[in-house]
């Protein structure tokens, strides 16, 4: 086996424990192990990661992919790479969806909260912190012109089908990022800023949004920690019941490293 000089970690269900909770072996591995690249993959936007208690133990400087794949930034809050969705990408989105399914589209903002559509604003701008709300699709529309963004956001009420579009589904939360760009996209693009390769990197997953990283071609030799029982078919090296169990498989894979 490789030496692992790099460790990618999804968040939630991953490596974090609802309600944001780092095991505490995973924290004080992180903490004795600085010169491991430590890097989060998360579809969540800055402001949700900034809130993570894995951030007082990383890198500021470090690259940490957020938002699907479609931005990399580091934990001071500078932009690496950010590919935007496309205006014809949001048109084609509202043609083929069925807005009698959705509960809302959201733009997430790094200040936090962002831009929401919904036709039920009485409830869901309760639930979720909001910059602005419209039940009015054309200023929504309106607003992606406005701030560009990397990802759209969706909640939906049941199963929908978007062909033509980049996304992925976390059960009823739906991604859309523009063409090409995801986590499997995202994490190669770091590894190689870091000068990485995947047989030196170490994945920890759970969830759908974490397929293009398995299914990535060039990404087929990285080691796949995989964590909770939502994707059984998926083949891991190591597979796990929980986020406390994490530390003893990584633990392990780095004490490689010295023999």
């Amino acid at each position: 086996m490789s030496i692992i000089k790099a460790v990618i970690m999804d968040k939630d269900g991953s490596t974090i424990v609802s309600p944001n909770i780092l095991p505490d072996e995973l924290g004080e591995l992180i903490q004795q192990n600085q010169h491991i690249h430590w890097v989060m993959a998360t579809g969540r936007s800055l402001c949700n990661v900034l809130k993570s208690p894995m951030v007082e133990l990383l890198n500021p400087e470090a690259p940490q992919i957020i938002e699907g794949g479609a931005r990399v930034v580091n934990l001071n809050g500078d932009c690496l790479q950010v590919s935007h969705l496309q205006t014809h990408e949001i048109e084609h989105f509202l043609k083929v969806v069925d807005l009698d399914a959705l509960h809302y589209l959201f733009y997430s903002v790094d200040e936090g909260g962002g831009f929401m559509y919904s036709n039920n604003l009485e409830y869901w701008q309760k639930q979720i912190m909001v910059l602005r709300t419209t039940d009015d699709l054309s200023e929504f529309i309106a607003w992606f012109d406005e701030i560009k963004p990397a990802k759209l956001s969706v909640r939906v009420k049941r199963n929908i089908d978007l062909p033509g579009l980049n996304w992925t589904q976390n059960d009823s939360y739906i991604d859309v990022t523009t063409a090409g760009v995801h986590k499997g996209s995202a994490v190669l693009d770091v590894l190689t800023m870091l000068g990485v390769s995947p047989s030196e990197t170490a994945f920890v997953f759970n969830d759908f949004n974490d397929l293009s990283v398995l299914e990535h071609p060039e990404l087929s030799q990285i080691v796949k920690v995989k964590v909770g029982d939502l994707l059984p078919d998926v083949a891991a090296d190591y597979a796990l019941e929980s986020p406390y169990d994490v530390a003893g498989v990584l633990k392990g894979l780095l004490s490689c490293n010295t023999c």
